[in-house]
């Protein structure tokens, strides 16, 4: 079985080349150079059904960027013929919660089991694989440059938490004494700082952004 979850904004492909391989991506940026790989068995035999899910009708529709550049990509790069078998994504996967009216995603993941008349289905995985924290530490320093301190409102920006000294130059001490401050830090700080749907995420993000 192959499979990703917790995608709020991001959009989870999946290609199968029939009797040759299943890939599968969690995207949010970089669509040509993943795309192009995740391909290269469908060039190959010359047709691939493709799998959408993931992303929702956010406020700031992050989401629909990052679907139009796969469709986009999907249709001007790639020589294969490519059949889209499911598009969970956007509208289709859009729900407005009742106790606030705030949209969130219905499905944030995808797996498809590995053998003949593949389906997908919706899936958790508790075991986020090897070297959790250095796969993710991009999470943690690829925010923009900042001289003295970072602030973050939370909700309607009643409050506020300033992170002093942030993390704008490589630097090992200063990361090391960064990332001892991550622990510290309320959820609506954790959520504003490193969330692009802070009001659409589960309740395990905050305490995954601090093991990392």
């Amino acid at each position: 079985m192959i499979g990703s979850d917790a995608a709020t904004t991001c959009v989870i492909v999946c290609i199968v080349v029939e009797g040759v391989s299943i890939s599968l991506g969690h995207i949010d940026t970089g669509t040509p150079a993943l795309l192009k790989f995740m391909l290269e068995d469908a060039e190959t035999a010359g047709v691939g059904e493709v799998y959408l899910a993931g992303g929702f009708n956010d406020d700031d529709h992050q989401s629909r960027a990052i679907v139009r550049d796969i469709l986009n990509f999907l249709h001007n790069s790639s020589s294969a013929k490519l059949h889209i078998r499911m598009a969970a994504v956007l509208s289709a996967n859009t729900d407005c919660r009742e106790s606030d009216n705030v949209n969130v995603p219905r499905r944030q993941s995808l797996a498809m089991r590995f053998g003949p008349n593949s389906e997908p289905f919706p899936a958790k995985f508790p075991d986020k694989g090897p070297m959790l924290a250095l796969r993710s530490s991009r999470f943690l320093t690829n925010h923009e440059h900042i001289t003295k301190s970072r602030c973050c409102w939370a909700g309607d920006g009643s409050k506020s938490y300033i992170i002093e000294s942030w993390p704008f130059e490589l630097d090992s001490r200063t990361e090391v004494m960064f990332c001892q401050l991550v622990p510290t830090l309320p959820d609506e700080a954790i959520l504003r700082l490193w969330s692009t749907s802070p009001d659409a995420e589960g309740p395990e993000f905050c305490d995954l952004i601090r093991k990392v």
